[in-house]
Formats: structure tokens, C-alpha cells, sequence
């Protein structure tokens, strides 16, 4: 694996990027990617070693960009052993498909009120727990129809009408 990342690094991954950001890439395979793989074979390399690494790395004391270019520059350099016919499938790509989205607090106060307001939860109360100042707010934002409230609207009326 030494051999084939530092070759795609200096002739392939070099020629696409700014300086910087290979300086970068650089630091982070002779850092972290090399002390873990260097003496494997490129095929050799399954996703479970990729996901156990991965998962070492994210518990270490690492910058969150560093945790972020790990996988990428992984999924690339193999993706480059695909395209040499050195292996067959990217053993990153699993990893990458079962990734859950970080949300950011803002998004998950909007989640939050989106799934009260889906489940029918009184406007006035999300709208307090929100912490906004008049329901109105509440209700600009969050309420909405969907195909789901009219099929119940409509249901409701049936009923009500025998």
C-alpha cells in the first residue's frame, strides 16, 4: 500500500489539487494512513479495516478536518487502484453509504418541530418549547400541508358527514 498511495499522491492526486491542499494530503497519509496500512497490500484492504481505522481515528484526539480529508483521500486512492485494475471495488464506499449525516443543532431544533407538527402536537405548545415569541412564527414556519394531512382532512370530513 506505501508504494501504490505514495504513486497515486505524487502522480495523480498532486496534478488535481492546489499546493496546499496536497501538502495537506501528504501530512495526513505519512501521519495517519501510512503508520496504519503501509505494509498491506493494496488488495488486501477490506472495508472492515477501513471502518475499524476510521473508527480509530475519529477517537483520537484529531481537528475535525482531519477526521473529514481521512476518508476522503482513502476513497480516492482507491478509487485510482480501480481504474489501475489493482482491486475491483472500493472498500470505502460502504463506509461513505452507512454515514449518518451530522446535523448542526440549528437543523436539529427544525427536525424537532418538524416531526411535533407531523404528529399532530398542538401548534401553541412547539411553539413554546421553541421558544418563540408569538405562535404565529411557529406556524409560518413549520405548518404546512402535506399529502398526509389532506387524506386525514378529507377522512375527517367523510366521518363527519356519514
Amino acid at each position: 500500500m506505501e508504494v501504490f498511495i505514495n504513486k497515486w499522491l505524487h502522480t495523480v492526486y498532486k496534478h488535481e489539487v492546489k499546493p496546499t491542499t496536497f501538502e495537506r494530503a501528504e501530512r495526513v497519509v505519512k501521519n495517519h494512513i501510512l503508520p496504519a496500512f503501509a505494509k498491506c497490500e493494496v488488495s488486501s484492504v477490506k472495508t472492515y479495516d477501513v471502518q475499524q481505522f476510521l473508527l480509530r481515528k475519529s477517537n483520537d484526539a484529531l481537528s475535525p478536518a482531519t477526521v473529514k480529508i481521512i476518508p476522503n483521500i482513502l476513497s480516492k486512492a482507491f478509487q485510482i487502484a480501480i481504474d489501475w485494475e489493482l482491486i475491483r471495488k472500493n472498500p470505502t464506499e460502504l463506509i461513505k453509504k452507512a454515514e449518518v449525516k451530522k446535523i448542526s443543532i440549528h437543523g436539529l431544533r427544525h427536525t424537532n418541530a418538524t416531526l411535533l407538527m407531523k404528529q399532530g402536537i398542538n401548534p401553541k405548545i412547539v411553539s413554546e418549547r421553541l421558544g418563540h415569541a408569538n405562535i404565529g412564527i411557529t406556524l409560518n414556519i413549520y405548518f404546512y400541508t402535506d399529502l398526509d394531512r389532506q387524506i386525514e382532512t378529507v377522512s375527517k370530513l367523510e366521518e363527519m358527514l356519514g
